[in-house]
């Protein structure tokens, strides 16, 4: 995210939740200093539809695409475009994130879902792996990270 894609998506909001927005935005950009620990990997898989998508402004929009092609020439970053030919899939139902942490002795993931009023973690192995299972197929569908960054770059330059 970028600190403009974050606060330039809705101008009609009230001066209590312009705060709010300001405070997710600081919040989401302080997490994205994780980055830059050799030793965090993140693999992303946004659908075709996040390109399509009019959140704020063609400038501020081809901004966050580029920052998501630039973000995958990192070595610890995957961004994959999981294009609209793919069709039905078990992740219509909503997106989730997976958490993994390394060097954990009980080697557990956990399953984080998100949604308008709430958040969710899942633990149970069962569930976990479901959503796994989700996640591979979805890698396994997507465009390469290459041909990822190329189409975003695209689609940046078309807004441009």
């Amino acid at each position: 995210m970028t600190p403009r894609a974050g606060t330039d998506s809705d101008q009609s909001v009230n001066h209590q939740a312009r705060q709010d927005i300001d405070r997710l935005v600081s919040v989401r950009l302080k997490r994205q200093e994780r980055l830059d620990d050799s030793d965090f990997n993140l693999s992303v898989i946004v659908s075709e539809t996040v390109l399509c998508q009019h959140i704020g402004g063609a400038a501020v929009r081809a901004e966050q695409l580029r920052h998501l092609a630039e973000a995958n020439r990192r070595r610890n970053v995957m961004v994959q475009v999981l294009p609209f030919r793919v069709g039905e899939h078990a992740a219509l139902t909503g997106s989730f994130t997976i958490l993994r942490f390394p060097g954990n002795a009980n080697n557990m993931d956990i399953v984080y879902l998100e949604n308008m009023t709430s958040a969710v973690y899942l633990e149970e192995a069962p569930e976990v792996h479901t959503y796994e299972s989700v996640f591979d197929y979805l890698k396994a569908s997507a465009l390469s990270p290459n041909d990822s960054a190329s189409m975003l770059m695209e689609v940046a330059e078309r807004l441009a």
